[in-house]
């Protein structure tokens, strides 16, 4: 078992790399580093 990165939830991770319990999780997590760096990862 492995706790989300996101919610903190346990969760049956698909892969050693799974850190989140869903993609909406991994979304928004994704979403928090964009909106934490000055400008978009796409944008670099």
């Amino acid at each position: 078992m492995k706790k989300c990165n996101k919610c903190k939830k346990e969760f049956e991770p698909k892969d050693e790399l799974d850190m989140f319990c869903s993609d909406e999780c991994k979304q928004e997590a994704l979403a928090d580093l964009d909106s934490d760096s000055d400008e978009c990862l796409s944008c670099q």
